[in-house]
């Protein structure tokens, strides 16, 4: 496992935190990340290699799974390819997620979410006021699945925050649906973002011990 820090993916190193001292396991870290917020119920996951079209940690991701049977995972593993959607499709435990930085242009969206009968996550990937990924699929609301990710790839691991009025106009694009902020969160945002009736996906703060309980548990409510 290694710390994200602004996209700068070839140059990720190996995560150390004091959730797992000593390992970069992704099984021991998950774990204590889990430990560490109760109740949970979902994780984040990245598979690096599958985003950078090599070949995907499929092992590794049976095995998180596996150790965490009461926990959802929301998996971005690069998925491009219709055939590889059916690999996660229907899993209990697995919920894919399509990035829009893989996205070739929107009828190769259209046949992925078709691959997947709508059962996935859109991750709207963005670096910094940029957007990675065919305008169409951003614009293209009632194409959307029920979750939405809203990322910024060069926030990641730097908490320095999140651009609230991008998030404030994609949650009113999105109307119902479930919208989580990612990259550069703060507890600063925290507020600001149940303001506007989204979640988060949060790493950095954890690992760095900046959470109090209080912050957790407002985490957990939003």
């Amino acid at each position: 496992m290694v710390r994200a820090v602004a996209g700068d993916r070839v140059n990720y190193q190996a995560i150390e935190t004091p959730l797992a001292p000593a390992t970069a396991a992704p099984i021991d870290v998950a774990r204590a990340l889990v430990q560490l917020v109760p109740d949970c119920g979902v994780i984040y996951v990245a598979d690096l290699d599958g985003i950078m079209q090599q070949t995907p940690q499929v092992s590794v991701v049976e095995a998180l799974s596996t150790a965490l049977s009461d926990v959802r995972i929301l998996l971005d593993d690069g998925l491009s390819d219709v055939e590889a959607a059916g690999r996660w499709h229907n899993h209990p435990r697995i919920m894919p997620v399509i990035g829009t930085e893989i996205l070739a242009s929107a009828t190769h969206y259209g046949a992925l979410a078709d691959a997947l009968n709508g059962e996935f996550t859109l991750s709207l990937d963005h670096r910094g006021l940029g957007r990675l990924g065919p305008d169409d699929v951003f614009d293209d609301a009632d194409a959307w699945p029920a979750q939405v990710i809203v990322m910024d790839l060069a926030q990641v691991g730097t908490g320095g925050g999140v651009d609230l009025a991008r998030l404030q106009a994609i949650k009113a694009a999105a109307g119902e649906r479930s919208v989580l902020a990612a990259g550069g969160v703060r507890v600063d945002d925290f507020a600001r973002i149940a303001g506007l009736h989204c979640g988060v996906l949060i790493s950095r703060a954890l690992h760095a011990g900046e959470l109090s309980h209080s912050d957790i548990a407002m985490l957990q409510s939003l």
